[in-house]
């Protein structure tokens, strides 16, 4: 395919998370595999669009949390049956998601892109109890600009909205990307990556990384100031990504074109 589309390609990747929380270790496992189409409609603008399939496994340890029956006036006694009517502690689902992308870049120091997508398409159910509670349809709008500032310093303003059932989220904020390979402008060239988010009305967000190659890692702490803070004492979440980034080959070679700024 690749050789018979002049101006358009596929993309496709596999992303895993893995996330743990609360005193019941309520957890998500989930691996996604992702299929994009990209067509280039000009010489500053392009267009995606692309599916998600994704598994996911929840489990809990209800002996790790504690009830009100638990309580003998003294205090919590675990040997006392909690009368939950959980049917299981683990559950499995699939899920669909999709989405749009629009870009425009001027193949020098501006790239901007907005995303529209939805998750939970074909709204699964999820549940420890042998209900019917479906995940709603989870709306997605997300607008990226990359500028780069000189031949040391490229900013990535960001905004993210997304709505499912009657709760919400908006994120904005910034990173900052220091090129660290000296003077050498390449497609490989290392970063140290800082940056800085707000989710409304809940959390600030520091993020730290370095990229190398064409692998970056980075690591984010959600500050919690919300009156989520009585519960956590402002202890938020950390988290750790890791990307590795392929090459699109033709005839044994690395073709490398890209339309945001690069180093």
């Amino acid at each position: 395919m690749k050789n018979n589309w002049e101006n358009a390609w596929l993309g496709a990747g596999v992303a895993v998370w893995r996330d743990v929380a609360g005193n019941g270790d309520l957890a998500l496992t989930k691996v996604q595999g992702n299929l994009a189409g990209h067509i280039l409609t000009s010489e500053k603008t392009s267009f995606s669009a692309g599916l998600g399939l994704a598994y996911n496994q929840r489990s809990v340890d209800f002996n790790k949390l504690t009830y009100d029956v638990q309580w003998d006036e003294f205090s919590f006694n675990k040997n006392t049956p909690n009368q939950e009517t959980y049917a299981v502690q683990k559950t499995t689902f699939i899920d669909l998601n999709a989405g749009v992308n629009f870009s425009y870049f001027n193949n020098d120091n501006f790239y901007a892109k907005l995303s529209v997508a939805a998750s939970h398409l074909n709204q699964p159910v999820e549940t420890f109890y042998g209900q019917t509670n479906k995940l709603g349809l989870r709306p997605i709008l997300n607008l990226d600009v990359v500028y780069k500032a000189s031949d040391k310093v490229m900013l990535a303003p960001s905004i993210y909205y997304t709505r499912q059932k009657r709760a919400s989220a908006l994120v904005g904020g910034t990173s900052l990307n220091i090129n660290a390979s000296g003077d050498a402008l390449t497609f490989d060239a290392n970063e140290i990556i800082l940056g800085v988010y707000y989710r409304n009305k809940d959390a600030v967000i520091g993020v730290a990384g370095y990229k190398w190659k064409q692998n970056r890692v980075t690591f984010s702490y959600d500050h919690t100031i919300s009156q989520l803070s009585v519960g956590n004492n402002g202890v938020g979440a950390m988290e750790i990504s890791l990307i590795v980034q392929g090459n699109y080959k033709k005839g044994g070679e690395s073709t490398r074109q890209y339309g945001c700024p690069r180093f």
